[in-house]
């Protein structure tokens, strides 16, 4: 099952990527996962909303992007409004599914903006996850 989740992720990220920034790419994915594969690991987040998991706060911050994760474990009348910027929460989240996922062989070349040819586009989300203002340059291999 997760297995499938990941192969969603990853088609929808290929389909939204050349029209859309990294982030809303990234919300478009999550916002068709199935959070309830996630397992239960409350998260506080700056709206004083306690979030079952990772998953169900990055969908609450795609929809409000100003929505940060404040601590892990239930929010309390003294938690505050601040803590880890949102967009930085989705984008661990995602990353972290992104790690696990073998990418298979498929051939769709595409040349990223640090002038390296990636094999297809999973592998070079994989490398957007440790490089975040990568982008792609062209989709045919790196002159």
């Amino acid at each position: 099952m997760m297995l499938k989740l990941l192969s969603i992720f990853a088609v929808f990220v290929a389909c939204y990527s050349q029209t859309t920034s990294p982030i809303r790419t990234i919300c478009r994915a999550i916002n068709r996962a199935d959070c309830s594969l996630f397992a239960h690991h409350p998260e506080c987040g700056s709206d004083g909303k306690t979030y079952d998991n990772r998953c169900l706060f990055s969908k609450a911050h795609c929809q409000d992007l100003t929505l940060q994760a404040v601590h892990n474990g239930t929010c309390t009348p003294s938690s505050g409004t601040t803590g880890t910027p949102g967009t930085s929460a989705i984008y661990q989240f995602f990353c972290s599914q992104m790690a696990t996922k073998h990418c298979g062989t498929d051939v769709e070349h595409l040349c990223g903006s640090d002038h390296v040819d990636y094999m297809n586009f999973c592998l070079f989300e994989k490398a957007r996850c440790t490089n975040l203002d990568l982008y792609v340059a062209s989709y045919a291999k790196s002159s």
